[in-house]
């Protein structure tokens, strides 16, 4: 298999092959690591709240032990996986600085386990919770209390002896998946890595995957947000998919097409969005790809993303049946208006003057369909003579009028309805979500 391999590349290739039995390995160590916890816990429910001082503290001695063995062995994996990366990737590649550093974690759990140890076997005079209170002073009167901190020491350290196998695979996978995802360099991925684990360890996102997930798409699909902002954006389109069950390719081209059309900022759009879900535009699970598809035509006829969703706000009010229907209705008055026929001359005849203007300075490239449907729908809305509005209203918007029906058509453009202002709605939605106990506890466990 090897024949006319130089010695460097067979030796790199059985470093990979080494390296991946170690990475096998890892998982049998979680497994092990799963029994152990399972074992801790039936422990100590064996043993009871009425148990004596002494039998705790015996029991956290011992539980402690067992950890500290399992701890071990996760560092020596580590240590030996960290040989063969390097001399799979090279002594200074991402993948060896991201194993040292969570071989020197895992080292420093391993300390702090040891020091644990030697405070309880010094009869309980000194003991270490790891977390908050290290090196906390106790006497004979509070070890009970040491030992159900020194179990729950325990418990938390195998999940992190746990953890520090996987993230570092995990890891190292995330920035493996955008560099491939984007076309990216190593450097240029590294850098978008970093905003992924930073929102990941806010809590965001059911796991890494789904963060990078984000972020890819964002990147793909919202060209005209700022470096700076793609972690933030990332958050958001995070927190509509959690809150409102989307899918984040859909998210991602909504908000996109809303940002390269309309030139609105970052926040502008997801202030938007946010109002957009809050009100129930999305009540057809059709909001974030109605807007990919439609924001263009609405841009077209001159109208401003805050005008859409007014519209779109307006028609969801009324009942219309989905946003399809009101899209359309936009996009067929939008034709209409221009093609001259018969039928459509006659409909603006029976409207007013200042309307038939309106009319024809948008005819003559003066005006916007936007304008136009203002006007119209600003005279129907004064006609006492409904029959004869009615027959204006399939004229101009076609067979949608009747779809959606005339006292929907016509709420449309009402000012005094839409989002009202929407400004700070993606931050509310977020801050929300973020202080939500489950996103705290990921916060918090992500963190350690």
């Amino acid at each position: 298999v090897n024949e006319g391999l130089s010695e460097q590349a067979i030796e790199a290739r059985e470093a990979r092959g080494t390296l991946l039995d170690l990475q096998e390995n890892s998982k049998k160590l979680e497994a092990e690591q799963k029994k152990l916890t399972s074992s801790f816990k039936l422990q100590n429910a064996e043993l009871g709240a009425n148990a004596s001082e002494a039998d705790k503290l015996e029991l956290a001695q011992k539980q402690l032990r067992q950890q500290m063995e399992m701890t071990d062995r996760v560092v020596h994996n580590l240590e030996q996986q960290l040989s063969a990366a390097k001399r799979v990737y090279g002594e200074n590649s991402t993948e060896v600085q991201q194993l040292e550093a969570k071989l020197n974690q895992a080292k420093t759990t391993l300390k702090q386990f040891e020091n644990s140890l030697q405070s309880v076997g010094r009869s309980g005079s000194q003991a270490a919770d790891g977390m908050a209170e290290i090196n906390k002073k106790l006497d004979m009167n509070n070890l009970m209390e040491a030992a159900e901190v020194l179990q729950g020491i325990s418990e938390k350290l195998i999940e992190m002896g746990k953890s520090i196998v996987n993230t570092a695979i995990e890891f190292d996978g995330s920035q493996r998946k955008i560099q491939a995802s984007l076309g990216l360099t190593g450097k240029g991925a590294e850098n978008l890595q970093k905003i992924a684990i930073d929102t990941w360890k806010k809590g965001f996102g059911e796991n890494l995957e789904e963060v990078d997930n984000a972020l890819i798409k964002v990147y793909q699909n919202m060209r005209d947000v700022p470096h700076e902002e793609l972690q933030g954006a990332s958050e958001n389109v995070l927190t509509l998919a959690k809150v409102y069950d989307v899918d984040l390719n859909e998210a991602t081209r909504g908000a996109g097409q809303l940002m390269s059309q309309f030139g609105l900022s970052t926040q502008e759009t997801f202030d938007l969005l946010a109002a957009g879900a809050q009100e129930g535009l999305n009540y057809s699970d059709e909001l974030f790809d109605n807007l990919s598809e439609y924001a263009p035509l609405f841009k077209q006829g001159g109208f401003s993303a805050q005008e859409m969703f007014t519209i779109l706000a307006n028609g969801t009010k009324s009942g219309s049946y989905n946003l399809d229907y009101i899209n359309d209705l936009v996009k067929e008055f939008g034709i209409r208006v221009q093609d001259g026929s018969k039928g459509v001359s006659e409909g603006f005849g029976d409207l007013s003057e200042e309307t038939q203007k309106v009319w024809k300075s948008f005819n003559e490239g003066k005006g916007t369909a936007a304008d136009v449907f203002n006007a119209v729908l600003g005279d129907l809305q004064k006609m006492d003579d409904k029959v004869k509005a009615n027959q204006i209203g399939v004229a101009l918007f076609g067979v949608k009028w009747e779809d959606m029906g005339a006292e929907a058509v016509l709420s449309l453009n009402n000012v005094h309805g839409g989002l009202g202002d929407v400004t700070g709605r993606m931050d509310e939605m977020k801050k929300l979500q973020e202080e939500s106990l489950g996103q705290q506890f990921q916060k918090a466990l992500r963190e350690t």
